[in-house]
Formats: C-alpha cells, sequence, structure tokens
C-alpha cells in the first residue's frame, strides 16, 4: 500500500480545508451549545441557514412559516440570527419586557452609506445622539403644530398632482397614477420621487454604487435654503434644520442630510405608495369607493379647497386610511423582524382579515399610535414612528383630494374582478402593476 506523500499533508491547500473544516464543526458544536431555549426554527441548511425561506414576498413567506412553526420563531439568515414576531401577543411581550434589548436596527452596508453613517433617526444606535435627533423631529419637524404649519407644503404637491390628473381628465386619457406622484424640479431635472424610491430598493439589494452620485442632490438643496434664508418667509424641515444649526445644535453637514433624507424618503414614499392602495381598493370595491366619495364631498360642499378642519369630519375617509393601513402596511418589517403584514392580518384580531372591509373601524377603539399590537403601521414601543400625525394629515389630505375632485374608473378595460393587488417587494411593498385609471371631473351640481 503506497503511503501518502508527506508534501502534500503540508500543501497550503489541503491544510486549509482541514482547518475550515474543523473551524465549521467547533463552531456548529459551541452554537449548539450556547443557543438554548430558543423559539421554535424550520429545518436550515448549511452557510445560509434559512435564506432559501425567504422568496419574493418575504413577509408571505414568513407569515406561512409561523402557522406551521408559531408566532415567535427563530431563524438564521446567514450568520445572523434572528427572532421574527408574527403575533400582537407575541409583540406586545418583546415590547413590555425587552423593548431596549431590541432597539438597534442592523447596521447594513446600504444604511451606512446612504445615511452617512446612520446619522438619521430610523437607523442611528439607541443613545444621546439618537435621543437628540428624535427630540429635534419630534418637537420642531414633526409636531402637531408643525403639521399645520407645513400645510402649504402639502397644499403645493397635491395641487401638482390634480393639475396633472385634471389635463389627462379633460384630454380623456388614461392616468397612471404610480408615475403621476413622481414630482420634478423647476428645471425639469432630477425627480425626487424617483430618489427616494431608489432608497427605498437599496435596502433590499445588494447594489448600490450607481445610486450614489445622486446624493449629490442634497448638496444642492442644502446650499439653496441657505441662500435664501433671508429672503423666504415660508418655513420648511430643512429651514428650519438650519436655523438649529445656527442657534448652536451640534449638526455636521452630514448629520443635517442623514435627517433629510431619512424626513423626505420615509414620508414621500410611504404617503404615496398607501394612496395608491388606497386607490386600488377602492376601486376594486365600488359600493365603499361611492360611500367614501359621498363622506367627502358632503363635508366638502360648495367649497373650492379641502382643509385640515375638513379632514376631521371625514369620518369613513379615515376608515377607509385605516383599513388601507392594515392590509398595506408602509413597511412590512421592523427591528427584530416584526412582521406587520402578518400580524394586521392575523384572523385571530380581524374578522375576514384578507377582505377591504373599513366600517370595521367605524365603532372601533383600535388606532394606530401604538398601544393596540394588532395595529402597528407605525411601529409601537420606544421606537415608534414620531412622523405619525404628518404622515396621515398628509395621506388624508391626498386621497380626500383624488376622491373631492374626481370621478374614478379603471382604464385599459380593467375590471374590478381582473384588478389585481399583486406586491412588489422593498423597504416599502409597492403594487406591482401600476394603476392606470379614467378620471372625469366632479361637478357639483351634477
Amino acid at each position: 500500500m503506497e503511503l501518502i506523500n508527506e508534501n502534500k499533508l503540508y500543501n497550503p491547500l489541503f491544510l486549509s480545508f482541514i482547518l475550515f473544516i474543523f473551524s465549521f464543526l467547533l463552531r456548529l458544536k459551541l452554537s449548539k451549545h450556547k443557543l438554548q431555549n430558543l423559539p421554535p426554527s424550520p429545518p436550515k441548511l448549511p452557510i445560509i441557514g434559512h435564506l432559501h425561506k425567504l422568496v419574493k414576498l418575504p413577509h408571505r413567506s414568513l407569515r406561512d412559516l409561523s402557522l406551521k412553526y408559531g408566532s415567535l420563531m427563530f431563524l438564521k439568515l446567514g450568520q445572523n440570527p434572528t427572532l421574527v414576531v408574527s403575533s400582537a401577543d407575541s409583540l406586545k411581550e418583546m415590547v413590555k419586557n425587552y423593548d431596549t434589548v431590541f432597539m438597534n436596527k442592523p447596521n447594513t452596508t446600504a444604511a451606512n452609506i446612504l445615511f452617512y453613517g446612520c446619522k438619521d433617526l430610523g437607523f442611528s444606535p439607541y443613545g444621546d445622539y439618537w435621543r437628540q435627533v428624535r427630540k429635534l423631529c419630534a418637537l420642531e419637524l414633526l409636531s402637531a403644530r408643525s403639521v399645520q404649519t407645513f400645510q402649504f407644503v402639502r397644499e403645493e404637491e397635491v395641487d401638482a398632482i390634480i393639475r396633472k390628473i385634471h389635463e389627462a381628465a379633460v384630454n380623456g386619457d388614461v392616468v397612471d397614477l404610480t408615475k403621476i406622484r413622481k414630482a420634478e424640479d423647476d428645471n425639469g431635472g432630477f425627480h425626487f420621487g424617483e430618489l427616494t424610491r431608489r432608497v427605498m430598493v437599496l435596502f433590499t439589494t445588494l447594489c448600490f454604487g450607481d445610486f450614489w452620485p445622486s446624493l449629490k442632490w442634497l448638496d444642492y438643496v442644502i446650499d439653496e435654503h441657505k441662500e435664501k434664508e433671508a429672503i423666504d418667509e415660508k418655513k420648511d424641515f430643512i429651514s428650519i434644520i438650519l436655523q438649529l444649526q445656527k442657534d448652536g445644535l451640534d449638526l455636521t453637514q452630514g448629520n443635517i442630510k442623514a435627517i433629510i433624507l431619512d424626513m423626505f424618503a420615509g414620508g414621500t414614499e410611504t404617503t404615496s405608495t398607501t394612496a395608491e392602495w388606497a386607490m386600488s381598493e377602492l376601486l376594486k370595491k365600488s359600493d365603499v369607493l361611492k360611500k367614501v366619495e359621498q363622506d367627502v364631498r358632503k363635508v366638502a360642499k360648495n367649497k373650492q379647497k379641502i382643509d385640515l378642519n375638513d379632514l376631521n369630519e371625514m369620518k369613513y375617509l379615515k376608515c377607509v386610511i385605516k383599513e388601507t393601513l392594515r392590509l398595506h402596511p408602509p413597511v412590512v418589517f421592523l427591528v427584530l423582524f416584526i412582521n406587520v403584514w402578518a400580524i394586521q392580518r392575523d384572523p385571530t384580531w380581524w374578522e375576514n382579515p384578507e377582505e377591504f372591509i373599513p366600517e370595521r373601524f367605524e365603532n372601533s377603539r383600535v388606532h394606530f399610535k401604538g398601544q393596540d399590537f394588532q395595529f402597528i403601521p407605525f411601529r409601537c414601543g420606544r421606537r415608534d414612528c414620531p412622523g405619525m400625525p404628518f404622515a396621515i394629515a398628509s395621506l388624508e389630505y391626498l386621497v380626500a383630494n383624488l376622491l373631492f375632485r374626481f370621478d374614478w374608473k379603471l382604464g385599459d378595460g380593467e375590471t374590478t374582478e381582473t384588478l389585481d393587488l399583486i406586491e412588489n417587494y422593498g423597504l416599502t411593498v409597492n403594487k406591482k402593476v401600476p394603476l392606470r385609471v379614467m378620471p372625469t371631473i366632479f361637478h357639483p351640481s351634477t
């Protein structure tokens, strides 16, 4: 029998292979020893763990897994141990006992680049800086007073959308509501709506090199505000942040850009996406559409423009917005992998959970402020979203104006039966097939 050549034993590749196998087996043994009393977990593959379980729509895949393995489930995503919460009761327990333990979001490469080292509110680690930024946002940018102050911004944006739809209605054109919500700057240049959508895509992809030059746009916007601050009486987000920096608040240019991108990307994309889902659901159910149109037009009767006080009187519209947020939460996963999408469709809490039924909120005290764990489109606990009042005001104002100014029907020969509500996964879950509709100008006298 021929002996193994001694030189082969010392071959670098052979030794590396032996070392890898030894390290892998040792790590596997240690992990089994250390990770005790874990929640139920599906069978996993070496190296990738449970990544193969997450297909194109992870929130749906994880909901299906939770039905088999329980509402609190342990997954290994590559090397990352992950808890997945899929019920209101499990979430309540986690928030009550472990809120501070799970407050920090994963420090991803995309977040580090896009938000200047995670200096925004969403991704900055829990600590003094996070508290400072949250206070700035809650008191100066997103408070109830700011909702009133920034009404002129909402009016300008919605008026621009209404003008485009009005032009299409006059010409008898079909409107693509997905495209029409893109906002173009005065020079006909870069679409900020496109920038925000690309931000959302980056958090669910590995390729972000092509995006990097676009962030230079923020420097131009900040410089423009600095030049106009002496003559412009209207104050927006950027003006307020720059004034606070001028008054002594310790904010670098990177900090300011991170906060601005956080505010605009989160607010712009989630609001417009949710509005499109709302219109899709309404066009799918003509009786609900007619009912909410009557609600809006009854309050705004004989008016040229809807204001914030009018929104408070539109009770059924609020039910429609809540039901849209229940079925289509702007962000389907939160810190911890809280599956908001699954929780808000849990038959334990919701009758006919897959159906769009705004009436379920008419005599209900369930709200999205974070105390009702079965309904958390704006998160809960210490990491809840401080922009909730601003987002709701913007969303209600946009949808109310769409329903007040126009009658709607589906375009391109689409019917309520053929209109699909298939999702396209990202940080926000968009409608995969754009909503194409035929608007008709509403005349109160008819």
